[in-house]
């Protein structure tokens, strides 16, 4: 969200410092799925729940117009970002309702898995490589004047009579408006409520061996993903592996522990692929809200944010950059879509973890035992 928003001020003539703690492209940035989905982490109807049908139509449309935006950036400063436009696919371990868009054969046989009862298309969809995207951003912004500063975390901020003061290790930025976009990651010391307000996932994701003929789905195949509440998602690569991720926790995981665990996913998905070697394996670390939308909006200080992606972030965040752009350079106020409600709030914190690794694991278990065919009531999940 911080790159996105730099270069759509870059692009209104707008002055800009970044100051990543980091490296650029560190963390879920450059190590997702790599899935630009319309849409946000929960569905439309969640959404409408909370705010009305209106506006959460005007907020899915504004992730429609965020992902056509996303190629124009890719087009534009030429992204070497690996693109793949062959669409995606949603499948589904839940019971299929009598309207399925794909029923159990065709989802079966485009997943090449006999695991899913049902499915969806989405057309829309098209991959990318995060870490090449993230990069690109920030080449972008560059050529536009961003001056972007790594390894240099914020530690504090402090208004001043003109704007804010932005305290690191290495020296001050002064500044007439400041945008966090520090996800998990954002220290407390800069501000309290956004730190409290969110809660950190770790994720996991895999390249096989080349697998050749043994690839599952061959050709051009779809981008995929099914329904566990630690959703799992997968894709061919250009050379003949099998990129697939899985996994939610809150607490860091081993690599050792996390590549056992991802196999077992993987075999649950492809039982004849049971002893394919990982070659290489990532993680990244997502930023979860309480209710799993994110958080974009101006503070009563005068301290825009956005944060709280979960793991629906690709495009979203392009969404942040355009909303908050605007209203900093134009007074745009369609930012008030989720700032006016979808406030940071109390996430239980210093517990949240806790909390969250009790919800994911009681999702678990009901997604286990429907797997094994045993019946379970139909409690809404988190996300």
């Amino acid at each position: 969200a911080g790159l996105h928003t730099a270069l759509n001020l870059a692009e209104r003539g707008v002055g800009v410092v970044v100051l990543e703690a980091s490296k650029v492209g560190w963390g879920a940035s450059g190590m997702s799925k790599g899935l630009a989905v319309a849409g946000l982490q929960v569905d439309t109807e969640d959404i409408a729940g909370y705010v009305g049908t209106d506006i959460a139509t005007r907020i899915h449309n504004l992730t429609l117009a965020a992902q056509s935006r996303l190629h124009h950036l890719i087009d534009t400063y030429g992204i070497q970002c690996r693109r793949v436009t062959t669409g995606g696919v949603h499948a589904s371990i839940l019971s299929p309702p009598s309207d399925a868009p794909l029923g159990t054969a065709e989802i079966q046989q485009i997943t090449g898995s006999k695991l899913y009862k049902w499915g969806e298309r989405e057309e829309d969809s098209f991959g990318v490589d995060p870490l090449g995207l993230t990069r690109g951003l920030a080449r972008a912004c560059e050529e536009k004047g961003v001056k972007i500063y790594e390894n240099t975390e914020a530690r504090k901020l402090r208004k001043e009579a003109d704007g804010w003061l932005v305290e690191t290790p290495e020296g001050s930025v002064r500044c007439k408006e400041v945008v966090l976009c520090g996800a998990s990651q954002l220290s407390p010391s800069v501000h309290m409520k956004l730190a409290k307000a969110t809660v950190p996932v770790y994720t996991w994701m895999a390249a096989t061996q080349p697998l050749g003929d043994r690839l599952p789905v061959k050709g051009d195949a779809p981008l995929m993903g099914d329904d566990f509440v630690t959703l799992n998602y997968w894709r061919n690569s250009p050379d003949g592996r099998l990129l697939f991720g899985s996994l939610a926790d809150t607490y860091p995981c081993p690599w050792w522990l996390a590549s056992w665990r991802l196999r077992r996913r993987l075999k649950q998905v492809y039982p004849e692929l049971a002893d394919v070697k990982f070659e290489y394996l990532w993680g990244g670390t997502l930023c979860f809200t309480t209710d799993a939308v994110p958080l974009i909006g101006k503070d009563s200080k005068g301290v825009w944010y956005a944060t709280g992606f979960g793991g629906h972030g690709i495009v979203p965040t392009c969404m942040a950059g355009d909303l908050l752009g605007s209203a900093i350079a134009e007074g745009d106020e369609r930012w008030k879509m989720f700032g006016d409600n979808f406030k940071p709030k109390y996430n239980f914190w210093p517990f949240s973890r806790i909390g969250g690794t009790l919800v994911i694991q009681f999702f678990n278990t009901l997604d286990a035992m429907r797997v094994r065919g045993i019946a379970v009531p139909d409690i809404p999940r988190p996300w």
